[in-house]
């Protein structure tokens, strides 16, 4: 298995070296280089109405994914086409490639982690051909959730179409709840 890093200097925007944000909330980054997407405009039920949970997502430009955020792997779909990552401070991010993509039994994605494995920012999760699947009629959306919305006080993503977004650049503030 290889594993590609992308070094935040090279990233436009607001990256791992120059995101600011309030002390203590959690920076989830881009995992893919594209377009942003409300999740409300996801053409899929269960990702629009946040039934996963909040997120935001990405018309990708390419088919190579990146790891939004430090943790451990504990999903690792067959099909390639998902990812689940464990933070240390306990958010659950879920990577969803493309709708009903699914059924392409893993076909046309190729995999460099396993399940289990601890990722950096930044760590190439998979790639994947992009014009072959929306050739095939596939939706290739990036999807990124945290599935334990309801464990933060606020998970706010971008929710403005069309904003172009790099790789690695910040995507979704997580923002703690209040201890007392």
């Amino acid at each position: 298995m290889t594993n590609e890093r992308v070094s935040g200097k090279e990233q436009i925007g607001e990256t791992a070296a120059s995101a600011t944000a309030p002390a203590g909330n959690i920076i989830i980054f881009a995992p893919v280089e594209g377009e942003t997407m409300s999740l409300k405009n996801v053409k899929d039920k269960l990702f629009s109405s946040e039934l996963m949970g909040k997120g935001a997502a990405i018309m990708p430009k390419n088919g190579d994914v990146y790891a939004p955020c430090d943790g451990i792997l504990t999903t690792v779909f067959d099909t390639h086409h998902a990812y689940g990552i464990k933070t240390e401070d306990g958010a659950e991010i879920l990577i969803h490639i493309g709708i009903d993509t699914v059924n392409l039994k893993g076909e046309y994605f190729t995999s460099y982690v396993e399940k289990g494995q601890t990722v950096n920012q930044g760590d190439k999760l998979c790639s994947f051909d992009l014009e072959k699947i929306k050739e095939l009629g596939y939706d290739p959306t990036v999807i990124t959730v945290v599935t334990n919305t309801a464990d933060y006080a606020a998970v706010e993503g971008f929710n403005h179409d069309h904003d172009k977004v790099k790789q690695g650049s910040q995507f979704i503030t997580l923002t703690p709840k209040a201890t007392l």
